[in-house]
């Protein structure tokens, strides 16, 4: 916004009220907000040093984060906890 603000006339008009739309904005926060327990937990599984205990932990601390609602989110993760671990790890 800061940076609209300040180029004011070198800004597209139709790019400056998207950057400036409080809705948009809001949208933009919230779905940051929402996947940032994922981006971490990736960070933390993709380590060199992460074994299938550390990455068992790292799917249950996601699943408590997200504090999924949607009985179809929780299906989809349970979907990718069983894609990313085997069947002897997911029993938990």
């Amino acid at each position: 916004m800061t940076i609209c603000e300040q180029n004011r006339n070198k800004t597209d008009s139709s790019v400056a009220n998207i950057v400036t739309n409080l809705g948009v904005k809001r949208s933009a926060e919230e779905l940051l907000q929402r996947r940032k327990p994922i981006a971490v937990a990736l960070d933390k599984v993709q380590r060199d040093s992460c074994t299938i205990a550390d990455a068992v932990d790292i799917w249950k601390q996601l699943e408590t984060d997200l504090a999924l609602d949607s009985p179809d989110t929780k299906q989809k993760l349970k979907k990718r906890i069983q894609q990313a671990l085997s069947a002897h790890a997911i029993t938990f």
